[in-house]
């Protein structure tokens, strides 16, 4: 992964956590669900991880954390985002146009990057323990 991309991600993603914090104190729990989609890191670091090691992508620990990836997606990429797009529907009224530009602007287009990517990066090779010619190789 390019590390100024990645840096510039995380940089600007805290800046926007700090201006929501103090700007829109109320609107907080929108920068607190976006941090909850960040628990999915750790296991697509660990398959890739394990991706660069010779024979391990068709392994049984290769599977049980591509597994955990997927629900770990499931929960915090997409039923999360259910939740927020719930709350927001009934609390509609009441929110600032500020909140409603937040919401929009976060909501919908990370709605549709989350669901592209569980699509295009995590699904994959699903069932992973299936992945015959990568255990052939390790084998």
């Amino acid at each position: 992964t390019p590390f100024v991309p990645l840096m510039l991600h995380h940089v600007l993603s805290a800046l926007a956590f700090v201006i929501v914090a103090f700007q829109i104190p109320q609107a907080t729990w929108y920068a607190c669900l976006l941090q909850c989609s960040e628990a999915t890191v750790p296991f697509t670091n660990a398959a890739w991880l394990l991706e660069q090691r010779p024979g391990y992508a068709g392994s049984a620990a290769y599977a049980v954390v591509r597994w955990m990836q997927l629900c770990a997606w499931l929960v915090v990429r997409e039923a999360l985002f259910v939740l927020f797009a719930w709350v927001v529907a009934h609390n509609w009224a009441g929110m600032t146009a500020a909140m409603r530009a937040l919401a929009l602007g976060c909501g919908l287009p990370l709605v549709a990057f989350n669901t592209g990517a569980l699509v295009a990066a995590i699904l994959p090779g699903f069932p992973w323990w299936a992945n015959q010619e990568a255990r052939a190789k390790r084998d």
